[in-house]
């Protein structure tokens, strides 16, 4: 095992040797000590760069490690847990990823959370996704409409339409449409059934310019067949 003792004190080049052995090794006990120093972020940026690929590489796949970093309480161990657990996906990881999408609310877990949870093919995580439609951070609200289209849930094209036909502003050509609005219907450009098409279709003499806008991308997207 690696001497990780007065880590943050020595010179960046032992730092770099350190990890560059650790990584090369594979050694997994180092991780809790790791996970630690990269919490705490004293060293050069450099090396802390290399500390965080070091710990992506050396947790992948690794639930256990997964699991206390999305129980740290510092918020870069959780963003680095989080986007570890992206790819491959861990299925036992979901309970976790669903409790921290419940239980911080700093708009970066959040979103990356939600991107994360967009390659979890599950559609029982409709109920999950929905209230973050209707979050104020325009990044998260497209990050949730895109975890939701990754569940494949029949209902998905339909609570898109919902939004859409829910913005009071939508027929006033004078005033701007919820971005939320926007949002959903270019994600609904991305739900290939005949419902999301026909729907669009009869938006496309809209008069609100921005909106008009929207629909023609989209539809544009579903004639195209792009994901």
């Amino acid at each position: 095992m690696a001497d990780l003792k007065d880590f943050d004190k020595l010179d960046m080049i032992e730092q770099m040797t350190i990890l560059d052995e650790i990584k090369e090794t594979k050694d997994k006990s180092t991780i809790p000590d790791l996970l630690e120093i990269y919490a705490l972020k004293k060293c050069d940026q450099a090396t802390h760069e290399m500390l965080y690929h070091t710990l992506f590489d050396l947790m992948a796949g690794d639930a256990e490690a997964m699991t206390v970093g999305l129980r740290h309480p510092a918020r870069r161990v959780k963003i680095l847990a989080v986007r570890r657990a992206k790819k491959p996906p861990v299925t036992v990881i979901l309970p976790l990823l669903l409790e921290l999408l419940q239980r911080d609310q700093e708009p970066q877990i959040l979103e990356e959370t939600l991107r994360t949870l967009a390659v979890y093919d599950n559609e029982n995580l409709l109920e999950k996704l929905i209230p973050f439609l209707f979050h104020e951070n325009e990044i998260i609200i497209a990050a949730a409409m895109n975890a939701l289209i990754s569940t494949g849930n029949e209902e998905v094209g339909a609570i898109f339409i919902d939004i859409i036909n829910g913005d009071e502003n939508l027929n006033n050509p004078d005033k701007e449409c919820h971005i939320s609005t926007i949002l959903a219907v270019k994600h609904l450009g991305r739900w290939p059934d005949d419902m999301a098409k026909e729907f669009l279709k009869a938006k496309l003499n809209h008069p609100n310019t921005t909106f008009h806008q929207a629909v023609e991308t989209a539809l544009a997207r579903l004639d195209q067949n792009l994901p």
